[in-house]
């Protein structure tokens, strides 16, 4: 008797939940994704442009972006998709340039065209947003946005990125907000908010005003040929040889100097690179010595070479 009472509980459990591992349910959230080491090209599914032609994906680019090639035998389209954005406010998503439309929590952009290519985005409830952009000679560069930025959508929805598989001396997963002393960033002439406040990915920090005129610091980890392309100063900083260069005010930014430093090697024929940058009304020369002792703060917390 006590047998059959267990095995009809069993039954009964089965029927109630089921076998095996436990599924999340229509209305459960996705894990969200590890944004530090997301594979952007994870973003869009395998067949979201099937309709428009065979996509292959190119070289790795960066931390946050992925490029792929849409060929349909006559045209070939460019597909960038781009992660790493983060709003500063929810209202701020104006500033984005496109009329979003709310789709099961999530803001989609409509497609706007601009010259030869097309773009859209999509901005998610914690303010982090991807970037859409579709470019060539095509009648349908904004159908493919519509069908890339949708993808997006529901493979964000569903769970369905990827990492990538970044060495362990990578930058790639190292958040730079927490490397700079907060009476460092204090010290840059005419800054209002020496908060720290880092971008979707946590590739960037910034403290200071998010505008262009405004003084600020930010410490950033991108990728960069390893040549570079301006005249820059070498110096031992930190411990790390480092490219310190000045430049003047321009394009609605404050005169600012930069120290960087590369790091290990990225896909193929780049390098990672750590940077700190000033911007201030002060002469750009005049930037570099508090630089200069941002990087040495933040050169020896990097990963090893």
């Amino acid at each position: 008797m006590a047998a059959r009472a267990v095995l009809a509980c069993v039954v009964l459990v089965t029927v109630l939940v089921g076998c095996g591992t436990p599924q999340a349910g229509p209305g459960a959230a996705a894990p969200a994704p590890d944004w530090p080491r997301l594979d952007p090209c994870s973003l869009l599914a395998p067949d979201a442009l099937s309709r428009f032609g065979g996509q292959s994906a190119g070289p790795e680019l960066n931390f946050d972006d992925c490029r792929l090639a849409l060929r349909n035998g006559v045209a070939e389209l460019t597909v960038t998709l781009g992660s790493g954005g983060r709003l500063a406010e929810a209202h701020g998503a104006e500033q984005l340039g496109f009329e979003l439309v709310e789709r099961d929590g999530v803001r989609v952009g409509r497609a706007k065209a601009v010259a030869d290519s097309c773009g859209s985005v999509v901005v998610l409830p914690d303010l982090r947003y991807v970037t859409v952009d579709v470019s060539g000679e095509d009648a349908q560069l904004c159908a493919v946005a519509e069908a890339a930025a949708e993808s997006v959508r529901t493979v964000l929805r569903t769970g369905g990125t990827r990492s990538r598989a970044y060495p362990r001396n990578s930058l790639a997963a190292l958040d730079p907000c927490p490397l700079v002393p907060a009476a460092l960033a204090a010290r840059v002439p005419g800054i209002d908010t020496p908060m720290p406040h880092g971008d979707g990915n946590r590739h960037v920090c910034q403290w200071g005003g998010r505008r262009g005129d405004s003084p600020s610091l930010l410490v950033s980890f991108s990728v960069v040929d390893p040549d570079p392309a301006a005249p820059a100063a070498i110096e031992r900083i930190g411990g790390r040889e480092s490219l310190v260069r000045a430049q003047p005010a321009g394009g609605g930014l404050l005169p600012s100097c930069r120290v960087d430093t590369r790091h290990i090697a990225f896909g193929q024929g780049y390098r990672e690179n750590a940077r700190v940058s000033i911007y201030s009304a002060l002469p750009a020369e005049e930037n570099c010595p508090l630089a200069r002792e941002v990087a040495t703060a933040v050169w020896p917390r990097l990963p090893a070479l």
